[in-house]
């Protein structure tokens, strides 16, 4: 833009201000001002009554005022109220980006709204350096990865103190505002956040698709609020998990340890939200300990009682992925739950455990296995939010896998015991855990299976959850030989059922035998015989054995 064309635009600015001094904007001032709003509104791309407030807001702005309505209203020597029925056309330019709103901090009578507005930065700069009217970064951005990319450095502008926490939420509204067409801003929109809270919860996706799993609270709440009270308050709100961020189970607390601040990361439940929305989050993954997947399996040959066999051949075969697909399609045309929720129970080594790994590993399944103890914490609460996340952590594996994953409850005695009376602080949180693990299951449309030493304490409301229920027993003695023979091939099998008969084993504890023979013909150079084995097989029972009084018993 050329200086004499400089000189037209801010003509036209100037004409617009002092000539709708005291004359609101009607009829006739509007008609007197056409040639101006012809000639603003080719130069701005807006239509003529957008241009006329857009001028008047620039004109306001070069005094060095943001424009209320009150101000606006004074302007036109008319009341207040009247101006409002302007709001849309303000509310357009703020959407376009040309406008950006700010609270004052003055008081006012609550029934007029005090909203500050003052011009783009870059239409302002463009206007005074004689350049063409810009083209707004943000109206040019094409895919969601770009918008939230923008509204980081958003962020990053208030953290480095360049805007103010009132310049950023009326920036970030007015952005979301734009792109709400989005479905992940719809989403995010309609779950009616605070401001804060929204730019927050953005923000934690932006930094979960750039691999930072987790934010400190306390510095993600410094890089929003620009005062120290607020920063405190609602870091605290974070961490006291008041926010509705918390109370919507979207975001989650990572533990802090005694060197480290509380750090805060996306839910389960956000990620399964967001994977549904076809956004793939690279850097949320669930707990590497807890997978298993197939390929690193290793093969185990399984040897069952007749009756037991058939039960195990029967849940491998329903996990074949061309069975499972076919039986979930009828039972849906049924309008049956499609989930397939196995209890495995037995003695100790009765190899339940060993079965799904082998079931997994011949189906190709990945195993989400839970480890219990990780399930029930100290703090009385946590536990129930641990449990809730396992199933939502599931769900999402679900979506990143290419087959449905098992979700295993191993050893879960204390979890399906029958429930306590309530009245202890321990009984009511195991009591709650049980709850949410029945309301899961009820609903549940996954592969879940859960191995237990005592079926006999199980509550009876998860026996009717488990649709099959398989008894691994102890091997009988024509099976032990055949044990025998496949862990220690090396003896003959009449020194198999001499084994067999003489020692009431479990498939694991012949294993470990197997380890010892193992070990012991590292170290000697031979294999074990007879004698050597029948030693290892009485070292392996403790129980029932005299033994001696540790210290100063007589």
């Amino acid at each position: 833009m050329d200086k004499r064309r400089k000189n037209r635009i801010v003509g036209c600015i100037e004409s617009i201000y002092e000539r709708s001094r005291n004359s609101f904007p009607e009829g006739k001032t509007m008609s007197d001002l056409k040639t101006e709003l012809r000639t603003f509104s080719e130069y701005a791309g807006t239509n003529q009554k957008e241009s006329f407030f857009l001028a008047l807001v620039i004109a306001f702005n070069i005094k060095g005022e943001a424009a209320s309505f009150r101000d606006l209203g004074e302007h036109f020597n008319c009341n207040t109220m009247k101006v409002l029925q302007f709001y849309e056309i303000l509310e357009k330019l703020c959407q376009k980006g040309m406008l950006s709103k700010s609270k004052s901090q003055a008081r006012y009578s609550p029934e007029v709204p005090r909203t500050l507005y003052v011009v783009n930065d870059l239409i302002m700069e463009s206007i005074l350096t004689s350049q063409a009217m810009p083209t707004l970064d943000w109206k040019k951005l094409e895919d969601i990865f770009e918008i939230l990319g923008y509204l980081n450095r958003l962020i990053e502008q208030r953290d480095n103190d360049e805007i103010t926490t009132i310049d950023l939420f009326d920036k970030s509204e007015t952005f979301l505002t734009h792109y709400k067409r989005l479905p992940l801003i719809a989403k995010i929109l309609n779950l009616n956040l605070p401001v804060a809270q929204r730019i927050l919860f953005l923000n934690l996706i932006w930094n979960t698709l750039s691999g930072r799993q987790s934010v400190d609270a306390g510095r993600a709440m410094a890089a929003i609020y620009d005062h120290p009270t607020q920063i405190i308050k609602n870091t605290q709100a974070l961490i006291r998990e008041e926010t509705e961020l918390s109370i919507q189970e979207l975001v989650e607390l990572e533990e802090a340890s005694f060197f480290e601040d509380t750090r805060l990361r996306l839910s389960g439940k956000s990620v399964l939200m967001i994977q549904n929305l076809g956004i793939k989050l690279f850097g949320k993954k669930i707990k590497s300990d807890n997978i298993i997947e197939p390929g690193s399996i290793i093969h185990k040959e399984l040897v069952f009682n007749s009756q037991d066999e058939l039960q195990v051949k029967t849940l491998v075969s329903l996990l074949e992925e061309k069975n499972l697909q076919k039986t979930r399609k009828q039972l849906e045309l049924r309008k049956l739950p499609v989930g397939v929720i196995v209890l495995l129970y037995g003695s100790p080594g009765t190899g339940k455990t060993e079965l799904v790994l082998q079931a997994a590993r011949e189906t190709n399944r990945t195993i989400f296995k839970v480890d219990i103890s990780e399930s029930k914490s100290m703090w009385f609460g946590e536990s129930q939010k641990l449990v809730k996340k396992i199933f939502t952590d599931y769900r999402a594996l679900v979506k990143e896998s290419a087959q449905m994953p098992i979700l295993l409850f191993n050893e879960a005695d204390g979890l399906i015991a029958r429930r306590g009376p309530g009245a202890a602080c321990v009984d009511q949180t195991e009591n709650a855990i049980q709850n949410i693990i029945l309301d899961e299951l009820e609903s549940f449309s996954g592969i879940f299976i859960a191995t237990t030493n005592l079926p006999s304490n199980m509550d009876s409301a998860f026996e009717r959850r488990f649709l099959f229920k398989i008894e691994l027993k102890k091997p009988d003695p024509s099976v032990k030989v055949r044990i025998w023979k496949l862990k220690i091939p090396s003896i003959p099998v009449d020194q198999c059922e001499v084994l067999a008969n003489r020692f009431d084993f479990s498939g694991g504890q012949i294993d470990n035998i197997a380890r010892k023979a193992e070990i012991d013909e590292i170290l000697n150079g031979s294999k074990p015989d007879l004698k050597r084995l029948i030693g290892f097989c009485e070292a392996e029972v403790i129980t029932g054995k005299d033994r001696q009084i540790i210290g100063f018993g007589r």
